[in-house]
């Protein structure tokens, strides 16, 4: 409704003025001009008496000002567009929204209230008078503007935040958990959504559910306070814990469970450093780093013999980038840990050759019983398997006609067993096998040749036969995947 108007009016005053007026609309209009330059452009149009409509060009200097933070100001140009048009609904919607910050709530009330009568399709403006109910303590009205604002637009999450917030702190926990769960799925990695779930499940008595959704908070956002207290009392992971040695078994064909995955940076502290950084953190609190992208993965497991099919479906991502696009939809592994194939995927989606990693000497495999302890140390290779009917990419990574395969590099690693922990995802606890995998190494891509040096841990549960959380380290990056369902088995 509003961007219609708008455009109906840029594309009047694109008729009706001269080229270098368009210029001052089209910056007047819009939040990405810087503020001094918008003012300035508004400003012009107020002078110009051949720009007809002022009202307009008053209210977007209440919006430039509103965006700024200065509501003083903002309220008097929006008065000022008011006293040309008394019902401009937009001038109305913002002038209400700047009365609330300020704290004149009948005024802006009384504003919201007008602005609802002139649109009553617009979804804003319910959600303003619920939003300035709710700072009236008029609880059941607020949830009734909200209700109505969903009604008119069932994906505008802050009506459905706000109004979680109102049955929660009235006690109505399901109704709560009901909004803010579709705050998650219209916002998927919003760390205070699923902070807030956390609340409303210990309100509620639910522990296993508050555990998880704080855990989910914890990950998102390692600067919110409330989720490590909380998980310190809601879980007690079971100390010196014991498991009998593990033979191999091979998890549920079909079985698909869903991650939580997010990049940090890498806190290269040894343990000591770190408990001491903590202590001190107690005394002169500094913000810990925030995860450079985050993502929800489905993992589905097809087991065939030692090695393990594992596809890959992203459900959500923020600030993957080109790894999104290039994230192969399968890779084959042996049991699950090490990587055996990679379908590579070029840029546009498209598949492309399969890279091969074998490991000689001491077979993998013999890791198993897991028990404490328990290493296998040996070397491996990279190895480019070729089309028959090579592609641009295979050509590109070396591949000729009559070339089966191209070696790309070596590696040595070792995959040792490394302690028993309980462990809390937000899936659930579980009692796991810690294994650790270091690889030391070059491969060569495209004609240049990179080190390869990382450690991967695996938190391996017997209970599912497969790992329900991991850690990949590789340079100053950690990426880090907890288990959140059970999706299917």
């Amino acid at each position: 409704m509003r961007a219609f108007k708008l455009f109906l009016l840029l594309a009047f005053s694109a008729m009706a003025a001269p080229a270098s007026a368009q210029d001052q609309v089209a910056l007047c209009a819009s939040s990405d001009t810087a503020f001094d330059e918008r003012v300035a452009a508004c400003n012009t149009l107020v002078g110009n008496e051949g720009f007809q409509d002022q009202a307009w060009a008053q209210e977007q200097l209440g919006d430039a000002y509103k965006d700024e933070r200065l509501f003083d100001e903002a309220v008097t140009y929006y008065n000022l567009s008011i006293e040309i048009e008394p019902r401009r609904e937009t001038a109305l919607a913002g002038r209400a929204y700047c009365l609330d910050v300020l704290k004149q709530f009948d005024a802006a009330l009384a504003d919201a209230t007008l602005a609802g009568e002139v649109d009553p399709a617009d979804f804003y403006n319910p959600y303003l008078r619920g939003k300035i109910l709710a700072n009236l303590d008029r609880a059941d009205e607020s949830i009734a503007a909200f209700s109505q604002s969903i009604a008119l637009k069932d994906d505008f999450r802050w009506s459905f935040l706000r109004r979680g917030y109102l049955y929660a702190a009235q006690g109505m926990n399901e109704e709560a958990a009901r909004d803010i769960l579709r705050v998650t799925e219209l916002r998927p990695f919003m760390a205070d959504a699923y902070s807030k779930l956390g609340s409303i499940y210990a309100n509620a008595g639910n522990q296993v559910n508050a555990a998880r959704y704080y855990r989910i908070a914890e990950a998102l956002n390692p600067n919110l306070s409330k989720p490590p207290k909380m998980l310190a009392n809601l879980v007690t992971p079971q100390e010196n814990p014991t498991l009998a040695p593990l033979a191999f078994s091979a998890p549920q064909d079909g079985l698909a469970l869903q991650y939580l995955q997010v990049l940090m940076p890498l806190d290269a502290r040894d343990d000591m450093e770190a408990a001491i950084g903590a202590l001190a953190d107690w005394f002169r609190p500094v913000p810990k780093a925030q995860p450079s992208a985050t993502a929800f993965i489905t993992r589905t497991l097809q087991p065939h013999g030692d090695f393990l099919d594992i596809g890959l479906q992203l459900d959500a991502q923020n600030g993957m980038g080109n790894a999104a696009q290039t994230m192969p939809a399968q890779v084959s592994t042996i049991r699950g840990l090490l990587t055996s194939e990679i379908q590579t995927v070029g840029n546009n989606g498209e598949n492309g050759p399969i890279i091969q990693v074998s490991y000689e000497g001491q077979d993998p495999t013999t890791l198993w019983p897991l028990a404490v302890g328990n290493e296998v140390i040996g070397t491996g290779r990279y190895v480019l398997d070729c089309p028959k009917s090579p592609v641009l990419a295979a050509v590109m990574m070396g591949c000729r006609s009559g070339i089966a395969y191209v070696n790309m590099g070596r590696f040595e690693y070792s995959l040792t067993v490394e302690k028993v922990e309980d462990v809390h995802v937000p899936m659930g606890q579980y009692m796991t096998y810690v294994v650790r995998y270091r690889e030391r190494g070059t491969a060569s891509f495209m004609g240049s040749t990179r080190a390869r040096d990382l450690e991967t841990k695996w938190w391996i549960s017997p209970e599912l036969g497969f790992w329900v959380k991991r850690t990949n380290i590789q340079g100053d990056k950690i990426a880090i995947l907890q288990a959140m369902d059970i999706v299917a088995q």
